[in-house]
């Protein structure tokens, strides 16, 4: 009974832990997104198309590991809430329990609220709005790294603007909304694509790395 108890610290140490940790490299994620984006719009840089498009690069790569990080950061929260509460289902535990009580009584709690209203509280996971947002990230640097590399194809053999090709000129309004939306429709569809097989390659290596040390 005594090492449930430990081991029950032990586990709630190590969630604050994981929890404050992910917090830091969140604000790091940030941190780079942010500097990349200042310096990819400055002044300074608009001569300089090689050097703008390395940044793109670099800020696409970082929003991409920043998402894999919340899914994982994700991932090991539900492990570590999973454990925490069967061990709080114990009875030495059962009359100390903290976690299960409190996500219990929240989530009843904002069952009978509305989620609609800015004052009522409700049960929204931060973590995954970090995960969506981290998700969206990918997508901007993708569709601006997409826009760059169009553009300059375009200009190189074409010598055309993409509403030239599409046969419509920008000066109709609906012509104009019609060509954009057909370029944010490719851009997404190439975007997905390329998430897509970023995700099978970090899959792989997962898989690869838990054979290596014999976590299976």
């Amino acid at each position: 009974m005594l090492k449930d108890i430990n081991r029950y610290k032990h586990l709630i140490e190590a969630y604050q832990y994981h929890y404050n940790h992910f917090h830091f490299w969140m604000v790091f994620f940030i941190a780079i997104l942010s500097g990349l984006f200042i310096a990819y719009y400055s002044k300074d840089l608009a001569g300089y198309p090689n050097q703008r498009f390395m940044i793109l690069v670099v800020g696409y790569i970082v929003s991409v590991l920043f998402h894999f990080s919340s899914k994982g950061f994700c991932f090991r929260t539900a492990n570590f809430a999973d454990m925490i509460h069967d061990l709080e289902k114990q009875s030495i535990i059962k009359n100390n329990r903290i976690y299960s009580i409190l996500y219990k009584d929240r989530v009843e709690k904002s069952k009978k609220n509305s989620s609609f209203l800015p004052l009522e509280r409700t049960h929204f996971s931060v973590h995954r709005m970090i995960c969506f947002l981290s998700f969206v990230f990918t997508y901007g640097w993708g569709m601006l790294i997409l826009k760059f590399i169009s553009h300059s194809i375009l200009n190189l053999f074409f010598k055309k603007s993409l509403f030239d090709l599409l046969c419509l000129t920008e000066a109709d309004p609906f012509q104009y909304l019609l060509g954009k939306t057909i370029e944010i429709i490719l851009y997404i569809v190439t975007i997905t694509i390329i998430n897509f097989c970023f995700y099978l390659l970090a899959k792989k290596w997962m898989v690869m790395n838990i054979e290596d040390h014999d976590l299976i």
